[in-house]
């Protein structure tokens, strides 16, 4: 795991926020908030627990007026380094996270471009 992860979101956080959940036998905490963070990145929807868990670790901020909730600066820091372990994967994340956060108006929705760059990071992380 890498390191920058853990100084964000200490292994002692996730146990905290993550006792006590059913995510079924042994599960990959760090996965499933890296996975929760790239779906609202994508404007995707999860779990309750998840983004419960998420917005408690300063990783997701609140629910806006359209239904939207974005990721904050730590939120994106933590996504970034979750999946950039190649050049690719970073250019891929970067671009998605930079459409994310244009201020290209979009209607409760991702603009296309920021669409299908997240769209991109999960295909090639398949």
């Amino acid at each position: 795991m890498r390191e920058e992860l853990k100084e964000l979101v200490s292994d002692e956080e996730v146990e905290k926020y993550f006792r006590n959940t059913n995510f079924g036998e042994n599960p990959n905490f760090r996965k499933i908030i890296a996975d929760t963070l790239l779906k609202y990145a994508g404007e995707f929807s999860t779990g309750n627990t998840s983004t419960v868990k998420c917005r408690a670790l300063g990783l997701l901020g609140r629910k806006l007026a359209n239904g939207r909730i974005n990721l904050t600066k730590k939120g994106r820091k933590y996504l970034y380094y979750a999946y950039s372990n190649t050049p690719v994967e970073r250019a891929t994340i970067l671009n998605a996270l930079y459409a994310a956060d244009s201020q290209i108006p979009y209607e409760g929705h991702l603009n296309s471009m920021a669409h299908q760059a997240v769209n991109e990071a999960l295909r090639v992380m398949k």
